[in-house]
């Protein structure tokens, strides 16, 4: 399994897979499978995937299977064993935090509130998490940027409702789903 980025390149055989984004290009036989971000990549031959541009909030939880009900979805934070996070913010069960510093989603990083699809997921961006909050936002505000480094993260100014404290499966943890 490869990913590649910028100008990569790569030749698969057998049953590899790759996913290439930004100008990347590969050359498969035919039992690789190669998942196509983009219009910019390119592949000649293998079992090819293409995936549009995921530009909006609605798009993103559809790529990663989240489910939205009522514009709410619920999204995952990895964080300390005092719920809060290296920039600070708290995230205790039944509280709702606000970014500190939204930036109106201009930059990827920083500027906002992170979140990703899975708890187990968040684990890209606080390996050494004590807890995991399950966070319900407003799929209307959520940051989707294009050709990100981070694509399985999003951002939003706030959550819609107040967390609660999951496992590393989404599973709530001493308290029923708040979500309605």
């Amino acid at each position: 399994h490869a990913v590649l980025r910028e100008s990569s390149h790569a030749v698969l055989r057998e049953s590899s897979h790759a996913v290439l984004r930004e100008s990347s290009h590969a050359e498969a036989s035919k039992y690789s499978s190669i998942t196509l971000h983009g219009k910019t990549v390119r592949c000649k031959g293998g079992v090819q995937i293409h995936i549009p541009e995921i530009l909006t909030g609605k798009q993103w939880c559809a790529f990663y299977g989240v489910e939205i009900k009522k514009g709410i979805a619920i999204l995952y934070k990895a964080v300390n064993e005092n719920f809060s996070t290296q920039n600070g913010v708290v995230y205790t069960p039944k509280t709702m935090p606000k970014a500190p510093d939204w930036d109106g989603g201009k930059t990827e990083c920083g500027g906002g509130l992170h979140f990703t699809f899975h708890p187990i997921a968040a684990l890209d961006f606080k390996n050494d998490a004590k807890k995991f909050v399950a966070c319900p936002i407003k799929v209307s505000e959520i940051v989707v940027h294009k050709n990100p480094q981070f694509p399985n993260k999003i951002k939003a100014p706030r959550v819609c409702g107040p967390v609660w404290e999951c496992d590393r499966y989404g599973k709530p943890i001493n308290q029923k789903e708040e979500t309605k």
